[in-house]
């Protein structure tokens, strides 16, 4: 067993997860999170897209996504993994660090948000998007101009608090935008057997306390760079939309304190805001962009 440490969290594993920083002393001490591996003696029904599998009940969760695992996440304490015998690391680490992760947070009572982070003006600065919207690019783009990377895909705020706690140093790219920021494909490690996405991680650049969220960005794309006021009527359905247990379709949610949980993304609609932040399509192909959206970022927050 390695101690690892992210989300504010010592998280104790059974297989190396290089995504996480170590966390130095003795790995039979207590833990937050300990991840095993074991038999689940419920496997959840598969969802409509036929691929991922899910139920809730009590303080348990359970995930499934075909030919790699089961995930029984109890009590926000404990991650039961069960691999299937063809799964390979690397999709294990990602549904552990993605889905099972996530619903860890989320029992312990974090608000957990499909974006990435970085740190602009000592706060966090949050890119709201569905799988390929551009969220890590953006972080990249940002960490390349001097703002540190606070989270990626997973962006989870503290209980009773709109600070974001720093996840892990790595950010999951394509290998064009990795190009366009000056790495090769060939030095960095892939995501996953059979999807050519990129994993970079750093040892700079990256936020190690929890940071006080200033604003929410929703990516669009559009002819030129802008920022637009989202009517406050949609603001909570995009909110909604992009809260990240909503890949786990509506059982999770009917099992929370509706109320609670509504008050509380409610409460990030009013006090941080969401802005629509348009930019061209043809944003790795001009990185002078990013200067173009520095400025619009900045003069945003200042107004």
């Amino acid at each position: 067993m390695s101690v690892y440490y992210g989300f504010g969290l010592t998280i104790k594993a059974p297989l190396d997860l290089p995504e996480l920083r170590s966390e130095p002393g003795e790995s039979a001490g207590p833990c937050d999170v300990e991840i095993t591996f074991g038999t689940v003696e419920e496997h959840p029904p598969y969802l409509e897209d036929g691929d991922r599998g899910f139920w809730v009940r009590g303080e348990q969760a359970c995930y499934a996504l075909r030919n790699v695992g089961v995930f029984l996440v109890s009590a926000g304490r404990h991650i039961c993994v069960e691999a299937h015998e063809n799964a390979t690391e690397e999709t294990l680490r990602l549904c552990i660090l993605g889905p099972a992760l996530g619903l860890a947070l989320q029992q312990r009572g974090f608000l957990t948000l499909h974006a990435s982070a970085v740190s602009i003006q000592g706060a966090a600065v949050a890119f709201l998007g569905g799988h390929g919207w551009g969220k890590s690019t953006m972080a990249a783009l940002l960490q390349a101009r001097g703002y540190p990377v606070i989270s990626d895909d997973l962006t989870a705020l503290e209980p009773d608090s709109n600070r974001v706690v720093p996840s892990f140093p790595q950010l999951k790219l394509w290998p064009d935008a990795a190009g366009a920021l000056g790495h090769t494909s060939q030095e960095l490690p892939l995501v996953h057997p059979d999807v050519d996405k990129r994993a970079l991680r750093f040892s700079e650049g990256f936020v190690r306390d929890p940071s006080p969220l200033r604003r929410l960005y929703l990516l669009a794309v559009g002819e030129t760079t802008a920022i637009e006021t989202i009517p406050p009527a949609q603001v909570f359905e995009e909110l909604m939309r992009h809260w990240y247990g909503s890949r786990f379709g509506p059982a999770l949610l009917k099992s929370l304190d509706l109320r609670g949980h509504f008050l509380r993304v409610s409460n990030l609609a009013s006090t941080v805001g969401l802005r629509r932040l348009q930019r061209p399509a043809t944003l790795l192909d001009d990185l002078d962009l990013g200067e173009t959206i520095e400025k619009a970022i900045l003069e945003d927050l200042e107004s």
